[in-house]
């Protein structure tokens, strides 16, 4: 069972006709129920011989507020021009998950699936309750500024506070195009078969939080059985946000009255700071640790072109795609101190799990 709801309210100002305010509210909930229902024919590997029975309620809500302002404004200088589009903004993300629940065998009457009738008094029944929450703040730039209408040059800045990690980080971006037939034109040159030809080139930086929450602060699991806390990883509170550096140059081509178009992208990229749990030794009282650590590079193209021919009434289309990557692992983890007994740790291969038929692992050198 699944429940939805939002809503979204947004003003805009218009100051002048080249700056305007936007304001904007969204708010998203949404409530599920999972039920689990073994009835008493059941193998009782998985039930008792009344059956088995499960619930769990799961709410997440997130509100969402931006407000940005945008700058859209062209400057005359002697025989040229040049346009500057800009944002300038804030943003709130809070997000809350909670999820309540249990399961247990029936003790009593077959296929009554209640909470009365779920036996709570042996290792069978776990119930379930946690909850976080979660903000993300940010404040951020764009700004595009064009020369003579064939020239442009792209700047992106980004700075955000998660509580997933106890300092903020930035990054950003830039990029710079060129559209060379409308720098022909403005030398007055003609050329009937090339109707549009771009370069650009760019590079990014891209940040990102964990997936998880509490991991810079000491987090303690309650154990349903016995009802004492314990936890067995060792949560660091010098964690940095994932990066990704990302370099990028490509083309796009169209020709003969736009029936051609080719488009081609050369990447690279290099992803750091991923996060690993290396395992500790008994005598820390932690079976493992969340640290930083690794490279992974990416490189490759993509070509795509697509043709277009009428014939008649009807028009032929042919598309083409080509791509090509290559990844590799360029580092796990290195030369990372232990703060409780200060020994060195180097991880040059990490398992990612797998069934008794095979097993997924990553291998410094591989892909």
């Amino acid at each position: 069972h699944k429940e939805r709801h939002q809503a979204t309210v947004s003003l805009n100002w218009r100051i002048t006709p080249w700056l305007d305010i936007t304001g904007r509210v969204k708010y998203d909930k949404s409530s599920d129920k999972y039920e689990e229902k073994f009835f008493a024919s059941t193998n009782t590997l998985y039930a008792s011989k009344y059956g088995h029975y499960g619930l769990r309620n799961v709410s997440n809500r997130q509100l969402y507020a931006e407000a940005f302002a945008k700058f859209n404004k062209y400057f005359y200088i002697a025989d040229g021009h040049l346009s500057l589009n800009a944002v300038l903004g804030t943003s709130f993300d809070q997000r809350d998950n909670s999820i309540e629940g249990f399961s247990g065998h029936l003790k009593g009457t077959a296929n009554k699936f209640t909470l009365a009738n779920v036996e709570t008094s042996n290792s069978t029944f776990k119930p379930v309750q946690s909850g976080y929450r979660t903000q993300l703040q940010s404040v951020y730039a764009t700004a595009q500024v064009g020369a003579q209408s064939f020239i442009y040059l792209d700047f992106t800045a980004r700075n955000d506070w998660s509580s997933k990690l106890e300092k903020s980080y930035f990054y950003w971006s830039a990029g710079l195009s060129c559209v060379w037939t409308d720098a022909l034109k403005e030398l007055d040159i003609e050329c009937d078969w090339l109707n549009y030809f771009k370069t650009r080139i760019g590079y990014s930086q891209v940040g990102n939080e964990p997936g998880e929450p509490f991991l810079t602060r000491e987090t303690y699991a309650i154990n349903p059985s016995t009802g004492l806390a314990e936890t067995s990883t060792r949560m660091l509170t010098d964690l940095k946000p994932e990066r990704t550096n990302s370099q990028e140059a490509g083309i796009d081509l169209y020709m003969f009255r736009n029936r051609l178009r080719m488009n081609m992208t050369l990447y690279k990229s290099s992803t750091r700071n991923q996060f690993f749990y290396p395992t500790l030794p008994a005598s820390s009282g932690y079976t493992s640790a969340v640290v930083n650590g690794g490279c992974v590079d990416n490189e490759g193209v993509e070509l795509t072109a697509r043709y277009t021919q009428p014939l008649g009434p009807v028009t032929w289309e042919t598309y083409l795609t080509w791509t090509l990557n290559q990844n590799k692992v360029k580092e796990l983890l290195k030369n990372w101190r232990n703060p409780i007994d200060g020994e060195i740790y180097n991880l040059d291969e990490l398992y990612m799990g797998g069934t008794s038929g095979y097993q997924i692992r990553l291998t410094e050198g591989g892909t």
